[in-house]
Formats: structure tokens, C-alpha cells, sequence
């Protein structure tokens, strides 16, 4: 098997630390401890916390079509459908112990 990138490592990193403490509760240091590489290495891949939240966790992608499986929930009401969309994109995206925290912010909003 290969070895992840670093960059990979640090996302992987990232994406289950934001979802096990949240952003403020995880530092970069951590980040980097869990991802095996040097605090400096993240900075130089990301260049902030924010940088690496947003492409961790807001920018993360998947290759599954989910908006098929949710159209059929559309009710024409911006705010519904979009957390419809949101929820559905996070499922999708986010690996299922780590839905969780995504869920419960979605209802906060």
C-alpha cells in the first residue's frame, strides 16, 4: 500500500480532529502530531488554521452523485433546501463518526 502524501495525512488529520474537538478546540500542533509531520510542514501545505479547516472540511469532495437521492426533498424554500443540500453534502462527505458534529451544527443554524 502506498504512503499517503503529506498532504493527504494532514487533511485526513484535520477532517477527524475538527470532528472529534471542533475548530477552536483543535490545534495545529495536533493536527500535525496526528498526521505524523512537522507544525511547520502544515503551514507550509496550508498557511493557517483557516486555510486548512476550509479545505478539510467545507472543500472536501466526493466522487458519489448525492443530489439525485435528494431532489425528491426540494420543497422550493431557499432556507430548507439548502440545509437539505448541506446536510446531504456532509453525509456524503465526511466519514460517519464524523457526521455527527456536522449534524448538530446544521440544526443550530
Amino acid at each position: 500500500m502506498a504512503k499517503l502524501k503529506t498532504r493527504e495525512k494532514i487533511l485526513n488529520a484535520a477532517l477527524t480532529l475538527f470532528g472529534e474537538k471542533g475548530f477552536a478546540g483543535t490545534s495545529t500542533r495536533e493536527i500535525a502530531e496526528r498526521a505524523g509531520v512537522n507544525h511547520i510542514t502544515l503551514f507550509r501545505h496550508f498557511g493557517n488554521k483557516e486555510n486548512l479547516f476550509r479545505e478539510s472540511v467545507i472543500s472536501h469532495k466526493t466522487d458519489r452523485d448525492y443530489f439525485p437521492k435528494i431532489e425528491k426533498a426540494f420543497t422550493g424554500d431557499i432556507e430548507h433546501d439548502l440545509k437539505i443540500l448541506a446536510q446531504a453534502y456532509f453525509e456524503e462527505n465526511i466519514p460517519v463518526k464524523e457526521t455527527i458534529w456536522v449534524t448538530k451544527l446544521l440544526q443550530q443554524i
